[in-house]
Order: C-alpha cells, then structure tokens, then sequence
C-alpha cells in the first residue's frame, strides 16, 4: 500500500466536503445569474453584457451536476475503508477458520456439560 493511497483514503471526506460546497456555490451563482439574465432578457433593450452571460450560465450549471454527482458518489473515509478492507477481511482463511475452531470449542463444552449433567442426574436417581 503505497503512501498516496492511504492520504487519498484519508482525505476523502474532506474531497466529499470540497465537491458539494463547490456544487453549491457554482448552483447559487447559476441560479443567481440564471435570475438576472432571464430579468434583463426580458427587457426591451437587453444589454450586452447580460446576454454574454449565457455561456457562462450553462457552464456553471454543468459543473453543478458534476460536483453533486462527485460529492454523492464519493464515498466517505469510513466507507473507503470498509470497502477496501472487508473484502481482504472476509476472504482471510485465518478468519474463516474461526468459526469452526469456535464451533468445535462449543461443541465439545456442550458434550463436557452433557456428560457431567448425566452424572448428576444418574447419582440422584441411585439415591
């Protein structure tokens, strides 16, 4: 694992933050902009200005949806974690050996419990 990877893993959430305040200041410019070009439009005499604005506008709009679709498809630091870290967990044969060693263990406490219960039970019924 190199150091690059684990930083990126690290700072993913504060790349989900960086995204979705972008997406929100490049939308209330847009939309504040959208505002003013539409009022002016609808003007007798639009300037000249104003309706140099409408490029600017569908950029701002476009790099909106990206940065949303960025900060919702971002996953957090947690989230990358346990999604580069549970499929090596859950394949472990370490780890899927514990199980059964526990199964067994169980078992065979329960076979000790059984048999001592017996035991008991079979002294009571002599007496």
């Amino acid at each position: 694992m190199s150091w690059l990877f684990v930083y990126l893993l690290v700072k993913l959430t504060a790349m989900v933050h960086f995204f979705s305040i972008t997406a929100a200041v490049l939308g209330s410019c847009g939309l504040i902009g959208t505002i003013m070009y539409f009022l002016e439009a609808d003007s007798y005499r639009p300037s000249e200005s104003i309706l140099k604005l409408k490029p600017y506008l569908k950029n701002m709009w476009v790099g909106t949806v990206i940065f949303a679709l960025l900060a919702v498809a971002t996953p957090t630091t947690k989230q990358g974690a346990v999604i580069w870290l549970l499929p090596k967990v859950v394949n472990n044969e370490q780890v899927q050996a514990v199980p059964e060693k526990a199964l067994r263990l169980l078992n065979n406490q329960l076979d000790e419990w059984l048999e001592d219960n017996l035991k008991i039970e079979d002294k009571q019924e002599k007496e």
